[in-house]
């Protein structure tokens, strides 16, 4: 029976290697796991299905088999790569360090694990010694397509964007079609202002498999599609958390002050400590900072975890969420006397669940006010800089399907950006009396 058993592995195991090779990973998936029910334990067999489950990102199903393999063989250096790639995508940045470090002690001109950790200590903000990493793998391995395209986005985040487009040119020389060095591409040519160039980027991305809603939604952004009515979720909780570090300090660069012009705009006349607040999309508590005198209770509710991190440092929120903000004010009926939002709807464009939902969660002659980027035509637009700006109508037809009256409405300049300002407009509603 056990020679029989391995006579089949040994052919489920020809078939599965085949179907990974050729990218059918679901069918490899079943192979695999099909062979560790006839041998269990089979070291081959489980690292490769690790990285079959890896490429699925099926990162907590792939971490039970790689921790097995290390169980077998503590010193299986893509055990400890693969490790490391599970970590960084739970966001377990320095534990992911650590394994890749570990798999490079093993094996250490390894430019498989070199490119990854240049994308690790980008993570880190640890942007030069990334960039370092990236070239010793580039000169162990001059066409390593990987550790190419991780060079390109360091240098992009370092403002070198001429740089990274020479090295996503150099990928794409390398790997013609493949879509995240087209996707990153399309990034650098609409950073220089090349963007009928980033389009038929984006449009070669999208057309070789690439991430569907962020494409649709860049190549909107460029007049290329109806927009969407929201940005990708995913798309806004990854731009915050890249930026949560420095979030502040770039805000202050842009001359931004829609935290203190909000506060304004609502305070007069409230006494001290007297409202239930909630800080809707809070980012790192700038606003926060300036309601906490008005709250009797702070709420600040944001996507990013890395900028929920930030706020809770500042010590003035009595509770932070990690969530979406319209399911969140779906559940909080009657709960709140004031609704905050300083800078959030550049990232929603249909507003109409969240007017539906502010509704939901004020008291009576509760109040709702924001700052949004506006423009001269009708409803809302999609500009090239992926943020939504919103006409004053639009917010006026939302605002009265929804039971609210407007109780202020300040043209704003909301920051400085590439030597213009940005206009934008600071509103205040109040929920009308039944």
């Amino acid at each position: 029976m056990a020679s029989d058993n391995h006579e089949e592995a040994r052919g489920l195991f020809q078939r599965a290697l085949e179907s990974q090779t050729q990218g059918r990973l679901i069918e490899a998936e079943t192979l695999y796991l099909r062979i560790l029910s006839l041998i269990p334990n089979r070291l081959s067999v489980l690292s490769n299905l690790s990285s079959v489950l890896l490429q699925q990102k099926k990162y907590e199903e792939a971490a039970q088999y790689i921790d097995k393999v290390l169980e077998l063989d503590p010193d299986d250096e893509l055990a400890w790569l693969n490790k490391s790639i599970y970590q960084f995508h739970g966001q377990k940045l320095e534990a992911s360090l650590s394994s890749c470090d570990r798999a490079l002690t093993i094996k250490p001109d390894w430019a498989d694990a070199l490119s990854n950790r240049g994308l690790i200590l980008k993570a880190l903000h640890r942007n030069e010694e990334a960039l370092k990493s990236c070239n010793r793998a580039l000169a162990l391995e001059e066409n390593h397509v990987e550790a190419l395209s991780n060079r390109g986005l360091l240098l992009f985040e370092l403002g070198r964007h001429t740089e990274a487009l020479e090295s996503f040119e150099r990928a794409l020389a390398i790997r013609p079609g493949a879509p995240e060095a087209l996707h990153n591409r399309g990034d650098v040519l609409h950073a220089l202002g090349r963007d009928t160039d980033a389009l038929q980027s984006y449009k070669a991305a999208l057309e070789s498999g690439g991430d569907r809603e962020d494409l649709i939604y860049y190549l909107a952004a460029l007049g290329a599609g109806a927009p969407p009515p929201v940005s990708p979720p995913h798309y806004v909780r990854a731009l915050f958390d890249r930026y949560a570090d420095r979030f502040d300090e770039d805000l202050a660069a842009l001359q931004y002050h829609a935290p203190q012009l909000l506060f304004a705009a609502v305070s007069e006349g409230i006494p001290p400590r007297s409202l239930d607040i909630a800080d809707l999309g809070c980012g790192t508590g700038l606003c926060g900072v300036e309601f906490r005198t008005l709250a009797r209770t702070l709420t600040g509710v944001d996507m990013s975890q890395g900028m929920l991190e930030r706020a809770r440092k500042r010590g003035v929120y009595d509770s932070l969420i990690q969530g979406e903000i319209t399911a969140f004010l779906h559940t909080r009926r009657a709960s709140f006397d004031l609704l905050i939002s300083a800078d959030v709807f550049i990232y929603v464009g249909d507003l109409e669940a969240i007017f539906e939902g502010a509704h939901m969660a004020l008291r009576p002659d509760g109040q709702f006010a924001f700052s949004v980027e506006t423009h001269e035509g009708a409803g809302f637009v999609l500009q090239p800089s992926r943020r939504y700006a919103h006409a004053l109508s639009y917010l006026r037809e939302c605002a009265a399907r929804h039971h609210f009256v407007e109780h202020r409405v300040q043209p704003i300049a909301l920051r400085h950006e590439f030597g213009r300002l940005i206009a934008g407009m600071i509103v205040v509603l109040s929920l009308a009396s039944d």
